[in-house]
C-alpha cells in the first residue's frame, strides 16, 4: 500500500489518489489541479481510480497454468503467515486480519469468468468515454494546453492497460484520439522517469487478452 508520512506533522496518508491530492495541495506554485478545473479533474480521477486494475493485473502476473485467483490466494496465505508470527501484537493483528479479509473476498468473488468479463468491459467503457471527451476537447490535453493530474493518472493507467495486454483496445485505429493522446502522454518527462524508463516498472510484453 503506498504510504506518505508527513515528517513535520506525523500525519499518515495511504492510497495513491489521496497521496497525490495531498502533495498537490501542499505544493507551491502551479497546481496540477487548478481551482477552476477542480470538479472536472476530480471526476476524471474518479473514472481512473474506479477501474478494476486489481483483477486485470492479478490475472496477468500469475502463471498461465495457475487459477485466475492465485495472486489473491497467495496474499491470503501471506497474511496467515504474518498473523501467525505477529498475532500477539493487537495493532498488527488488526491490520493483517483486515487485509486478509479483503484478499479472501477478492479470491472468492472477483475472479470467476463473469467477474473478469465485467472487469474487462469496465475498461472498454472507460476508454470509449475517454475517446469521446478527447474528441470533443481542444487538446492536446484533457483540459486544454496544460497537463493536469487527470492526464498523469490517465497516462499511468494506459501504460498499465498496455502492460496487461489490452493496448489493442485503442490501437489499430480503434480509438484514434486515445491512441494519439497516449503517444503524447508517453513524451511527458514525469511519466518517462517514473514508469516508462524506471527499472522494472513495466511488465514484460504480453499478447492481447481474449
Amino acid at each position: 500500500m503506498p504510504t506518505l508520512v508527513d515528517a513535520h506533522s506525523g500525519a499518515v496518508t495511504v492510497d495513491s489518489l489521496r497521496i497525490c491530492l495531498a502533495l498537490d495541495d501542499a505544493a507551491t506554485g502551479e497546481k496540477l489541479i487548478p481551482a477552476a478545473l477542480k470538479d472536472a479533474i476530480m471526476a476524471e480521477l474518479a473514472v481512473v481510480d474506479d477501474l478494476p486494475n486489481y483483477q486485470n493485473l492479478a490475472v496477468r502476473v500469475v502463471p498461465k497454468t495457475a487459477p485466475d485467483n492465485a495472486f489473491a490466494a497467495s496474499k491470503v496465505a501471506r497474511c496467515d503467515a504474518l498473523l501467525a508470527t505477529h498475532g500477539n501484537d493487537p495493532v498488527l493483528r488488526a491490520a493483517y486480519a483486515a487485509k486478509r479479509a479483503k484478499e479472501k473476498y477478492a479470491a472468492e468473488k472477483l475472479f470467476d469468468q463473469p467477474a473478469l468479463t465485467q472487469a474487462r468491459q469496465a475498461v472498454i467503457d472507460a476508454l470509449n468515454g475517454l475517446e469521446s471527451r478527447l474528441a470533443a476537447g481542444t487538446g492536446p490535453w484533457l483540459f486544454g494546453v496544460c497537463v493536469t493530474m487527470a492526464d498523469l493518472f490517465w497516462g499511468a493507467e494506459l501504460i498499465r492497460t498496455e502492460d496487461v495486454g489490452q493496448g489493442h483496445l485503442w490501437q489499430e485505429n480503434h480509438l484514434p484520439n486515445v491512441a494519439a493522446y497516449y503517444a503524447r502522454l508517453c513524451e511527458i518527462p514525469a511519466l518517462q522517469s517514473a514508469i516508462l524508463n524506471f527499472p522494472s516498472a513495466r511488465l514484460a510484453p504480453q499478447k492481447p487478452a481474449v
